[in-house]
């Protein structure tokens, strides 16, 4: 009993450790702070993780298959209508110091503050499994790029990528309008659900634009995705939403390329020095003219030259529209005239 109350003890002290931080990260990314949020802590004793199925592995944290005991749980689960609500997925960093607990409270911090979106992963809540904290979202079926590797070359691509990839610019032009800047765009981190349903995931470094300049200044100590990343990010270490617009463009890359890493042969020397240089990946056999068009607009050297994310979504949406065309259909409008 007593060694029972003493590690309920430690874990409170852990827990208080990590509210603490968290403190130091609102004013460090200037996200509001609210108390409410922070009632979003779970009680770990609902919730069964399968370790043996691995949904997702990264450099910082793997993602497990769990599931909620209490059908109480998870009233934002009822709320949303989310299918299968007992089952969820529980992500685990693969170790905790310093800089992963920034890297959970930053993702903790910008998914309480965006809310609820169609095309964001819908955050539940947190609990402790010991002294590891555990980030709980909805479950998802696989990832895009689980996904665009496993497309056969015979089928009709071109129409579900381009619904994703319209998918994904909405939620980005949601995440502008609120002030923030993802920074970790990438097949790997956009979650599919239901076949078609698009869900932008790991926020673990996202971030808030100043509000004079819409940029981000950050430490060249901090780890990014360098083959993502913009030339202003490699070269200054500095942030907007025209740093989300090229690794978009990036991600469009990985899409056409069926999952392709992009510079897979260069070295992140030879990369810099061959962006610095003007050249740009070159444009991937299964896409159009129109979708390399748009990568080469996300990869413009000035930042203010690139297109916004509002600029991306109308853009795919009239590709989308005009496949949708080629299949015969049109608008009563369209036929009446």
């Amino acid at each position: 009993m007593l060694r029972k109350k003493e590690k309920m003890k430690l874990q409170m002290q852990f827990q208080n450790e990590i509210l603490q931080k968290a403190e130091k990260t609102f004013i460090e990314t200037q996200i509001p702070k609210k108390e409410m949020q922070w009632k979003m802590f779970l009680d770990s004793k609902n919730l069964i993780i399968d370790y043996d199925n691995v949904l997702g592995q990264g450099s910082n944290a793997t993602v497990y298959k769990a599931i909620q005991k209490n059908s109480n749980y998870f009233p934002i689960l009822r709320q949303s209508n989310i299918s299968n609500s007992n089952f969820v997925a529980a992500k685990i960093p693969t170790q905790f110091d310093s800089n992963q607990a920034e890297e959970f409270i930053r993702e903790i911090n910008s998914l309480i503050f965006l809310k609820s979106h169609d095309n964001i992963i819908t955050f539940l809540g947190w609990t402790m499994f010991g002294e590891i904290p555990v980030l709980i979202t909805e479950l998802a079926d696989t990832t895009l790029l689980t996904y665009v590797q496993g497309i056969s070359k015979n089928e009709n691509f071109l129409k579900p990528c381009l619904q994703f990839l319209w998918q994904i610019s909405h939620a980005l032009e949601y995440i502008s309008e609120k002030g923030m800047i993802h920074r970790d765009i990438a097949c790997r981190n956009i979650l599919i659900k239901e076949k078609t349903i698009a869900k932008l995931g790991d926020f673990g470094l996202c971030c808030f634009a100043d509000e004079k300049t819409g940029t981000f200044k950050d430490s060249f100590s901090q780890k990014f995705p360098i083959k993502w990343l913009s030339l202003e990010a490699l070269n200054q270490c500095i942030f907007s939403e025209k740093s989300d617009v090229w690794a978009f463009g990036i991600l469009c890359f990985e899409v056409f390329s069926f999952g392709s890493i992009p510079y897979s042969k260069m070295l992140n020397s030879e990369m810099i020095e061959f962006l610095q240089n003007g050249s740009r990946l070159e444009k991937p056999t299964n896409a159009t003219e129109y979708i390399y068009e748009l990568m080469l607009n996300c990869w413009r050297q000035n930042p203010n030259e690139r297109p916004n994310f509002k600029e991306i979504s109308k853009g795919i949406r009239i590709m989308l529209e005009n496949e949708t065309l080629k299949y015969g259909y049109l608008s009563l409008e369209n036929v009446l005239d």
